[in-house]
């Protein structure tokens, strides 16, 4: 426990003088200035005089991962120092089994995996579900509960390939409704390759093949990081020009929320977002695009801001993991652990808590 404390302790001094800017909003970054509020003069500095506002800013991130000579890569190191990935308290699935004494279940595959899922949620679904049935076996529990289910599919493949008694929430209904759907559809898939493959049907079998399984190309991982989605930019600066137009939102702000379709212009998405807010301003395309060409040699500038969110996240992610195991602990639940669960490659998020409440 004193462990734990220590390590939230460290990461906590560490990030409070960055709380600006972790509380900051990429939206306002234009209408409230935030490089020149938040960034560290020193990183600034840096930025001019190497001009890096001319280069590619995440292969300036990934070419200062360990350049302890720089500005930017002594802040990465700290950040990196703070992360899960450098916490001596994080254990694997293996350390977990051994320290629950696990009896392991089968390592079975859904059916059509790609009908439902993408590799990046089949692999976390296949992983939980793994773990949730060695948890229950260990326990012997009847019944699992899975709070925040979403689309269904964790319950749905530890009931079909598990044979687990599953209950599912989550406060959308829409979602609710869907994972309903999904799971009949599962349900009948599933059965039919059973048959198909001759296939029995029985929960914890170490025997049964994985006939079922796909193989996809792993080099299409993680395409979606390769780039700065486009969006920053364009409600950034959308942001500032409703506030040329308006005058600064008081209150609330505006909500735009995600557009439906892609939008191939600013002028699309300036459209877009004044309909969504039900505004009645008469404004013509070129004043929306010269608009835009006023902010366009500011773009490395928002995407850095935003690198360095995305550098301070993972410390984030720390406290808020800690914090949570450490509460557990205080509060007499001696067998919880911080678990890598996923292949942070496939899943960057893959850190998460497992705790079980000694019998009364």
């Amino acid at each position: 426990m004193d462990k734990v404390r220590k390590k939230l302790q460290e990461s906590v001094s560490f990030i409070s003088s960055y709380l600006p800017l972790v509380n900051s909003h990429m939206v306002e970054f234009f209408s409230n200035d935030l490089w020149e509020a938040h960034v560290p003069n020193k990183i600034k500095t840096e930025f001019k005089e190497k001009h890096w506002n001319k280069e590619n800013i995440i292969d300036i991130f990934l070419e200062n991962l360990e350049a302890s000579h720089s500005e930017l890569g002594r802040f990465i190191q700290s950040c990196s120092a703070n992360s899960l990935e450098k916490n001596e308290i994080i254990i694997g699935i293996d350390e977990l089994q051994k320290a629950f004494r696990m009896n392991r279940c089968s390592n079975m595959d859904c059916v059509n995996k790609d009908k439902f899922m993408s590799e990046k949620k089949f692999h976390e679904v296949k992983k939980m579900s793994e773990l949730v049935a060695d948890l229950v076996r260990t326990t012997d529990a009847t019944h699992v509960i899975d709070i925040g289910d979403g689309k269904g599919y964790l319950s749905s493949y530890l009931s079909l390939v598990y044979k687990l008694q599953v209950l599912g929430l989550d406060s959308s209904t829409n979602l609710t409704q869907g994972a309903a759907e999904r799971a009949n559809k599962l349900q009948k898939r599933w059965n039919s390759a059973l048959n198909k493959f001759d296939i029995e049907d029985e929960p914890f079998n170490n025997e049964t093949p994985s006939k079922t399984k796909s193989i996809e190309d792993t080099n299409k991982r993680n395409e979606c990081y390769k780039q700065i989605p486009q969006t920053l930019m364009f409600r950034a600066v959308f942001e500032s020009f409703m506030e040329h137009k308006m005058g600064k939102c008081i209150g609330k702000g505006r909500e735009v929320g995600r557009m439906r379709s892609k939008c191939s212009s600013f002028v699309e998405y300036s459209r877009k977002g004044i309909k969504k807010l039900g505004y009645n301003i008469h404004v013509s395309d070129e004043e929306i695009a010269t608009f835009f060409e006023k902010y366009a040699p500011s773009l490395q500038f928002l995407e850095f801001y935003f690198m360095i969110r995305v550098v301070l996240a993972p410390v984030i992610e720390n406290i808020i993991l800690l914090d949570r195991l450490l509460f557990l602990q205080e509060n007499g639940i001696k067998h919880s652990f911080l678990v890598k669960l996923f292949d942070s490659y496939v899943s960057p998020r893959c850190y998460g808590i497992v705790a079980i409440r000694d019998k009364q």
